[in-house]
């Protein structure tokens, strides 16, 4: 999944003309942002809280519509779209642990090896 065309996305989809200023809406600084394009990955936490409009599902896999299908019923959202936030709340970061366990395993390699 390419990662950094998921930001490229966001950023466009939020009208944001620098990357700056797309950092600063995300509350990191524009190393991170600049980090994340690089290194093809990001902060699943900090998008799906920052961007209430994108799609979980698509932040998680990159397929399907990039935007929420809001579901509304009488005022709030319906149980049913309550439900698949919350799973996909759950996927995204159930995947951000296993990525940050392997990225400890893998510094702890590196870090034998010196």
């Amino acid at each position: 999944m390419d990662k950094s065309f998921i930001l490229t996305r966001i950023k466009d989809h939020y009208n944001f003309k620098s990357d700056a200023e797309f950092a600063r809406f995300l509350d990191v600084t524009p190393q991170t942002l600049a980090n994340w394009h690089r290194r093809n990955t990001f902060d699943y936490d900090t998008l799906y809280t920052k961007c209430e409009a994108i799609d979980p599902d698509w932040l998680f896999s990159g397929k399907g519509p990039m935007l929420r299908k809001e579901k509304l019923n009488h005022g709030g959202l319906s149980a049913s779209f309550t439900q698949e936030v919350n799973e996909s709340r759950e996927k995204i970061i159930e995947m951000n642990r296993s990525m940050q366990k392997e990225i400890e395993r893998l510094i702890g390699l590196i870090e034998s090896f010196h």
